[in-house]
Order: structure tokens, then C-alpha cells, then sequence
């Protein structure tokens, strides 16, 4: 996936910014299939969980835990990581 000009530079904090962010997901990748790693949606998927799974981790060793009540951010980060995360 490309980090070019036309990803949203706004944080993700409402529902109507996770649908531009899904949006601009949606047509990165449809700009660059190849780009993409996880192309079935169980690949997807659990590309999403470990990549939730080792965030928490690693926030967690640095003394940031992930926050009781997950935000807007963290769910379009995982669906970003989705798309490439291993």
C-alpha cells in the first residue's frame, strides 16, 4: 500500500472519518492489488487480530496499555494493518 498524497492526514475520531478512511483503503488498493498482502478475507482478518494482539502487547511492555474503550483511530489502524500486517 502507498503512503502517498492522497492518504487522509486527519486523525481518525468520528465514523465519518472512518469512512474516508476505509474509502481511501478501498481505492489504494484498488490503485495497487499487488501491494496488498492478505487478499482473502481470513488472511485479512487475522492479519487484523495479530496485529491488535501485538499492538496491545507492545503498548503494554512501554507502559501504555491499550485503553479500556478502543477509539475511533485504533479500529482504522487495524483495518489498514489488515491489508499487509504478517
Amino acid at each position: 500500500m502507498t503512503e502517498d498524497d492522497t492518504r487522509p492526514r486527519k486523525r481518525v475520531e468520528s465514523l465519518d472519518d472512518l469512512v474516508t478512511w476505509l474509502r481511501w483503503i478501498a481505492d489504494d488498493v484498488a490503485r495497487d492489488p499487488d501491494a496488498v498482502e492478505n487478499m482473502t478475507t481470513d488472511r485479512y482478518l487475522e492479519a487484523c487480530a495479530a496485529y491488535l494482539q501485538d499492538r496491545s502487547r507492545l503498548q503494554k511492555r512501554a507502559g501504555h496499555p491499550l485503553p479500556a474503550q478502543p477509539t475511533w483511530q485504533l479500529f482504522a489502524d487495524a483495518l489498514h494493518a489488515g491489508c499487509f500486517y504478517e
